[in-house]
C-alpha cells in the first residue's frame, strides 16, 4: 500500500535526512516513532506529498506520487489521504460543520451537512456544530480534527504528534478514537511521534 525507495529530503541550508525503505500494507495501522528533529515530520509531509523528496520514490496505492503534477497530487490527497496535525488548523469565521464540509468541497466533493452532524454524534459532539472551533476545548478541537480527516472516508490517515499535550487518560482516548475510526472505515492509520507511551498501542513500529 505504501511503499518507499532510497528516500531523501535536502533542506535549503544544509540539512540532509535519508530515511530507511519502508513497506506498509493496507490495515496495518503503524507508529513510526523517533526523537525530536530526526525528521518524522518531514518523513510525514513526503509520504502525503505535501513536499517533493530530494531523491527516492513513494509509491502509495499503486500510484507514485513522486512522478505526480502537485495538482494532480493535491486531488489523490484529497481522495485518499486524512491529515491530522499537532495543531488543529481551522478557519476561526467558521464554525464546526463549516470547517468540516470545506474539507468535502476542497476534494471535490459536494458538502453534506447532515453526514457531518451524524459524525459528530458519533464522536460525542452533539450540539456543537454551530460553535467557532476556539469556543472548543482541546479535546473537542481534536476530536473535530479527525471527524475532518475521516469525512471524505480516506484510504489512509496520517496523524502527526496527536498525543504530545495529551495526559495519560486522553492519550488513551485519542488512540483507541483513531484507532476505531480507522477500522470503521477500513483505512490505514500512520502515526508519527516522539510520544514513547505509544508503543504498547501498536503491532507494527518504525524506528528513526
Amino acid at each position: 500500500m505504501i511503499c518507499t525507495s532510497q528516500l531523501s529530503y535536502s533542506y535549503e541550508g544544509g540539512q540532509q535526512l535519508s530515511f530507511a525503505d519502508i513497506e506498509i500494507q493496507q490495515g496495518v495501522h503503524t507508529l513510526i516513532i523517533g526523537a525530536s528533529g530526526c525528521g518524522k515530520t518531514t518523513l510525514l509531509h513526503l509520504l502525503a506529498g505535501l513536499r517533493k523528496p530530494t531523491s527516492g520514490s513513494i509509491t502509495i496505492l499503486d500510484k507514485e506520487i513522486t512522478a505526480m503534477s502537485s495538482s494532480d497530487i493535491d486531488k489523490f490527497r484529497g481522495s485518499n489521504m486524512g491529515m491530522i496535525f499537532q495543531v488543529p488548523h481551522f478557519l476561526r469565521s467558521l464554525d464546526v460543520i463549516e470547517n468540516i464540509t470545506l474539507a468535502q468541497t476542497l476534494a471535490g466533493q459536494d458538502a453534506q451537512p447532515d453526514k457531518v452532524m451524524s459524525l459528530l454524534s458519533d464522536l460525542n459532539l452533539e450540539g456543537k456544530g454551530n460553535k467557532k472551533t476556539n469556543q472548543l476545548s482541546l479535546g473537542e478541537q481534536q476530536r473535530v480534527a479527525i471527524l475532518r480527516a475521516m469525512v471524505n472516508e480516506p484510504k489512509i490517515i496520517f496523524a502527526d504528534e496527536p498525543t504530545s499535550a495529551l495526559d495519560d487518560a486522553n492519550t488513551e482516548q485519542v488512540i483507541e478514537l483513531l484507532k476505531n475510526q480507522a477500522d470503521k472505515y477500513g483505512a490505514t492509520l500512520i502515526v508519527v511521534t516522539h510520544d514513547q507511551r505509544l508503543k504498547d498501542n501498536f503491532n507494527n513500529m518504525i524506528s528513526l
